[in-house]
């Protein structure tokens, strides 16, 4: 061998050592930051994970409770407006206060049977007989879901599949503060299967009612469910990518981390997506009356009270439209619901069309709508509404012909509140009906132009 030969088999020698010492440190300097990254990386994905299953089952869980909240104010402002009609149509006839009663009651059972909300929601009441509780506290007195068990007994001391008694947190809730949210498990509409189920119960004192209502919650638990899955197996795919960082070079390593980082933040980025136009959903939900298309009480609610504020804090002035239908509770007898639905309906469209683009338009309830009309005096109101109701006198419903309504109008006072600006509203509707209807009639005007 010669000198050369020699020098030329050290050198390999060398490189090979030098290689071999570069690949074990190379590759334990990659198995060590990849195993310290992948467990800070993992952390992290897993809080982030976290904050938003939990951010969005709050988000989904607070707009439930909204919407049945929502619900069951609606059915007792219907029980009071029915007491109040009822009362109205029954003041000459020398009726006792039971006598009335037990007219209102049956009349406002058969209006909250007929109550569906969506999902297969309904309304439901029991009726409190001792505030002590035990096993015979209460009477079931409506539920479209169970109605074979209408006028049985209830006990606080039921429980449901997980050992929750639902009745005594019911109870305990209403003594306590008048109303409450409680979750609980209980049979589905229309089906035998037994889900969770989130509610929310209000009493009714006159009658000494729990009006309530509630929603499904498995909805949320799946979705909670997919999420985890899917953050499992995240988990997963990021501990074979360890493995594989651990086998590559640190160029590949790095490419592969890279690309996993982009997968992941086009993932999120989807997943933020889908749960914006989720949300998105479920307010516009929250805020749309389900027929008409215009906005539900809870959204009227919403932009008086803003109203209110700007008004008072900038000194200006606005005007509120209470409109109801004249005789619509005959149009429904005499030709069927699904007539009157039209009527609403055509309704909505007279108003969207007779009104300002600065003008909220909204469902009441039933058969009335409320008109918010910002910067808007009472004279200007009075012609805005005298526009409505000539437009209604002069168009043709579908199957029965002419509808005319009866418009009161109010203007906000420097210390109104809602409550008090949609009294004078409604008390100047009302004044608009007994004196003939088809009218419009202003809070501070005794008769309308």
């Amino acid at each position: 061998m010669t000198q050369q030969e020699a020098t030329d088999k050290r050198f390999f020698i060398e490189k090979k050592s030098i290689r071999r010492y570069f690949y074990i440190g190379s590759l334990s300097s990659i198995v060590i930051l990849a195993s310290v990254l992948s467990f800070i990386y993992s952390k992290s994905l897993n809080q982030e994970f976290s904050n938003k299953i939990s951010q969005l089952s709050r988000s989904i869980i607070e707009e439930k409770k909204r919407f049945i909240h929502n619900a069951v104010d609606r059915t007792l402002f219907l029980i009071e407006h029915e007491r109040k009609h009822i009362r109205l149509e029954y003041a000459d006839k020398n009726y006792s206060d039971e006598q009335l009663d037990a007219i209102i009651v049956d009349r406002v059972s058969e209006l909250i049977r007929d109550l569906r909300l969506i999902d297969d929601g309904y309304i439901w009441v029991n009726e409190i007989v001792n505030y002590e509780g035990g096993d015979k506290y209460a009477i079931r007195r409506i539920h479209p879901n169970l109605p074979d068990t209408e006028g049985m007994w209830l006990s606080t001391m039921a429980t449901d599949i997980k050992g929750n008694k639902p009745y005594e947190a019911e109870l305990n809730g209403i003594k306590q503060h008048g109303e409450l949210f409680y979750e609980y498990y209980f049979k589905k509409i229309n089906s035998d299967k037994i889900a969770h189920k989130m509610s929310f119960a209000k009493l009714y004192k006159p009658y000494d009612w729990v009006v309530a209502t509630g929603v499904y919650l498995d909805d949320v638990d799946q979705l909670i469910q997919e999420e985890t899955m899917k953050m499992q197996q995240t988990y997963d795919e990021q501990r074979l990518l360890t493995f594989s960082i651990a086998l590559v070079v640190v160029f590949l390593s790095t490419v592969n981390v890279v690309f996993f980082e982009k997968q992941i933040i086009r993932l999120m980025s989807n997943y933020e997506q889908r749960t914006s136009e989720y949300t998105t959903t479920l307010e516009e939900i929250s805020n749309t009356d389900r027929l008409t298309g215009l906005f539900n009480r809870l959204k009227l609610d919403e932009v008086l009270t803003y109203e209110i504020l700007q008004a008072q804090r900038y000194k200006k002035v606005f005007s509120i439209l209470m409109l109801d239908l004249d005789r619509f509770k005959s149009v429904n007898d005499t030709h069927g619901h699904q007539i009157g639905d039209q009527v609403l309906v055509k309704t909505s469209e007279l108003l969207k069309s007779n009104s300002r683009r600065t003008d909220t338009v909204g469902r009441w309830g039933g058969e009335e709508f409320l008109i918010i009309l910002p910067e808007t005096h009472s004279d200007k109101a009075i012609f805005i509404a005298e526009k409505i109701r000539q437009a209604f006198a002069a168009s043709d419903f579908p199957v029965v012909g002419n509808v005319t309504c009866s418009i009161g109008v109010s203007t906000f006072h420097e210390q109104d509140s809602l409550e008090s600006i949609i009294h004078r509203a409604d008390t100047a509707m009302y004044c608009a009906k007994r004196e003939g209807r088809n009218k419009v009639v202003c809070e501070d005007i005794p008769h309308s132009a």
